[in-house]
């Protein structure tokens, strides 16, 4: 599977999302359902780590009508994205799909290693644990 999608850790406070090589927007469309189903398994917020750096492509179709689209159907709960990139051209359009819904720009961040993103995992996981997270 180009993209797969499941708790990390046992504390089930992140839902990990991997991309790999060449995928289109109706597994991405079927991956969310998955991260939407262990979403409502919870009744606090979460953090959506998605780990993008195995794939420099973006599938064919209008990607900011796309993107759009699936921020419109992220779970109500996840108080922060974190999203691995390392193609420049899937930063840029995330960015600009990002923009185009202010409630989302606070949430999400992008970072370059695996490394940075758990690091900033771990700390939204904390202000959620401690009330801070965004809701």
């Amino acid at each position: 599977m180009p993209i797969s999608t499941r708790w990390y850790g046992d504390e089930q406070r992140v839902i990990y999302q991997k991309f790999e090589g060449s995928w289109t927007w109706e597994e991405f469309i079927r991956e969310l359902a998955v991260m939407n189903d262990l979403a409502a398994s919870v009744s606090y917020n979460i953090v959506l780590f998605t780990d993008m750096s195995q794939t420099n492509l973006m599938p064919k179709g209008n990607a900011l009508a796309q993107g759009r689209s699936v921020i419109g159907r992220m779970p109500p709960n996840a108080s922060h994205v974190i999203l691995v990139i390392h193609s420049r051209l899937i930063e840029v359009f995330a960015g600009i799909v990002v923009d185009m819904i202010p409630n989302w720009r606070n949430r999400v961040q992008f970072v370059k290693t695996i490394e940075e993103g758990q690091k900033l995992m771990m700390a939204a996981v904390a202000a959620n644990q401690a009330g801070l997270g965004a809701s």
